[in-house]
């Protein structure tokens, strides 16, 4: 199954397209989504917020995270290897 998504903005274009979907006997979705809504510019100001809002973890945090983190990931010698 293919999907194709078209976004036409004259209704009269939409109703010729619809009626060549009928006649070509194809199953179609209508959705009148407007991507000027603002629902999209409020989803990326959130994200930015969040963003910008950053971590509550403070340097020293992050630090002793990163030491922690190369500390467990040194070699170290294993049973039964050479």
């Amino acid at each position: 199954m293919v999907q194709i998504t078209i976004d036409i903005p004259n209704q009269n274009d939409t109703d010729w397209v619809v009626q060549l979907l009928e006649r070509l006997h194809l199953d179609y979705k209508i959705s009148n989504d407007n991507p000027n809504t603002g629902s999209e510019k409020t989803t990326l100001e959130n994200n930015q917020a969040i963003i910008a809002k950053g971590s509550s973890m403070t340097t020293t945090e992050a630090n002793e995270m990163l030491d922690w983190l190369k500390e467990q990931r040194q070699d170290r010698t294993l049973p039964f290897r050479v």
